[in-house]
Order: C-alpha cells, then structure tokens, then sequence
C-alpha cells in the first residue's frame, strides 16, 4: 500500500500479527495507531483511496455478469459502532440508506 512498503520492520511485524484482534475492552492493531485510527480509517464523509470489486448481477437470477477490479475512491456514510450496525439490521421498520 502507499503507507505500508513491502519488506519494512512495520511489513514484517503487520504479516506475524495477521490481523488487528479485538478483545472485551481492548484491540491489538496489526498496525500502528496513526494508519488504523486516521490515515486508513473509514471516516464519516472523508474520502479514501481504495481498490474496489465492481459486480455487476443479474437481477432475475442474482448470477454475477461481470467483475471489475478497479482503483477507487470511497466515502463512507456513516461511521457505526457494531452494537448501532446490528441495531439497524435488526429493525425491519428503519428505512434509512444506511
């Protein structure tokens, strides 16, 4: 990635952790605060470089059409705790776009 170049110290200690791993109370980022809680967090209405997968399905059958592997931007709507994403997956009446 651009923040994490191939064969570093910071590369090799992020491939031994794996994956960020979280506990009751705690986190152990796979890597350091200033990429997991700024620079590489999805943040409410702040754009982000990303590489995306682009589906295309068909609505009759749901078979994927097409796949697109492409550079992208995002921006995300909304930043949710997991206990309010359930909340809103879990309520039937919520209509909103998030």
């Amino acid at each position: 990635t651009h923040f994490l170049k191939p064969g570093t110290p910071m590369d090799d200690e992020a491939a031994a952790r794996g994956t960020s791993t979280y506990l009751v109370e705690r986190r152990i980022d796979m890597l350091p605060k200033a990429l997991t809680e700024d620079l590489c967090s999805l943040r409410s209405g702040v754009e982000r470089l990303a590489f995306s997968v682009l589906w295309e399905v068909a609505p009759d059958t749901c078979d994927v059409v097409s796949v697109d592997f492409t550079k992208s931007v995002i921006k995300s709507v909304a930043a949710l705790t997991y206990g309010e994403a359930q909340a809103r997956i879990d309520a039937p009446s919520d209509t909103s776009e998030l």
